[in-house]
């Protein structure tokens, strides 16, 4: 089996921090797009609705991929210190 470079891990948690990280940013700015709908009246509601709406059905899918990053980034740390033992 070919050895994988410690790089591809290191992306992988790169990945997956930025993936999480932008799953929490669209959660905080769906709410307060949200929130500002709720003052707003006419088209800009409806935009502001949609808006918020949008970011906040992307969290879970963000989220889980970053999981999905983060847990692939350290079964491939444990194996690499399987091999090296």
């Amino acid at each position: 089996m070919a050895k994988s470079s410690p790089n591809r891990a290191q992306r992988l948690r790169f990945l997956g921090a930025s993936v999480g990280v932008a799953g929490v940013m669209a959660g905080i700015f769906g709410s307060v797009l949200t929130a500002v709908s709720w003052f707003c009246h006419g088209d800009a509601r409806f935009y502001f609705r949609l808006g918020g709406a949008l970011l906040l059905f992307a969290v879970l899918p963000l989220l889980i991929v970053g999981t999905y990053c983060f847990e692939s980034a350290e079964k491939k740390m444990r194996e690499d210190r399987k091999e090296t033992k």
